[in-house]
């Protein structure tokens, strides 16, 4: 009879033991988040302190922290998003393209780790910003902004998202039209109808080893059938190639 109360006490105990450990480690989670934040902010609003490299990689350790201790939670979401934040202001002042790199990295793994948190689409319009104002890269600023504008149409990043393509509508019309007349009716015409954007290009092969190209646009459009020239195909083959190429080796380079 005395076993089993010991028995008994003892389950108790580890039961009681697990009841307030997990809270716990829940507030301690949340508290190094909180002070890292406040860390970040307060570094940069100190220009003394925000041009030494050493204190951005100090404040990294601080959100990489957050994030090892449960790698599932929503802060560990907020800590990766904050690692691209950091890598983001460390390379405005450094001008190193890596440390870009990086931020697009740590903002990418919030899309992928963390597609329905509620910051994610704020990770990809900060990719979007990243692409467009610092590595001077419209198509893929482009490409990001339409995934929030068709991904994230209820998240707080859709009327940006929905200016900066606008925007780089008009950039991209001005810069390609030479006559004016014609730029201004194309962009009224943009404004007022929302033309059809191109979403994504999907490739597939079937069993009679026929090559398809997709391309997926947000909303009906109308088109033309064209027989294409040899010349043509081969071109188009040739891009395919090289571009899967690229990706690989890219993925090559992270691993």
């Amino acid at each position: 009879m005395l076993k089993r109360h010991h028995i008994i006490t003892l389950i108790t105990v580890l039961a009681t033991f697990l009841i307030y450990s997990l809270p716990l480690n829940a507030i301690s989670q949340r508290q190094l988040f909180s002070n890292a934040w406040h860390n970040f902010h307060r570094l940069e609003k100190n220009p003394s302190r925000a041009k030494y490299r050493s204190s951005w990689l100090k404040l990294k350790k601080q959100f990489q922290r957050v994030y090892r201790q449960n790698p599932r939670s929503s802060f560990a979401a907020k800590s990766l998003y904050y690692l691209g934040r950091t890598y983001e202001e460390l390379a405005r002042r450094s001008n190193i393209k890596n440390d870009f790199y990086q931020a697009l990295h740590y903002y990418q793994r919030v899309v992928n780790q963390f597609p329905h948190h509620r910051w994610t689409d704020d990770a990809i319009f900060r990719r979007a910003v990243i692409y467009k104002k610092y590595l001077k890269d419209s198509v893929n600023s482009y490409s990001e902004l339409l995934k929030i504008v068709h991904k994230y149409s209820n998240g707080d990043m859709y009327k940006k998202a929905q200016k900066e393509l606008q925007n780089l509508d008009k950039k991209y019309i001005q810069t390609h039209f030479k006559s004016r007349k014609i730029r201004k009716k194309i962009i009224t015409q943009n404004i007022r109808n929302k033309l059809s954007r191109l979403v994504n290009i999907r490739y597939a092969t079937n069993n009679n080893q026929t090559f398809r190209i997709v391309a997926d646009f947000s909303k009906k459009i109308k088109y033309r059938y064209n027989l294409l020239s040899y010349q043509k195909l081969k071109k188009i083959f040739k891009f395919i190639f090289l571009k899967w190429n690229s990706i690989i080796k890219t993925y090559q380079a992270k691993i």
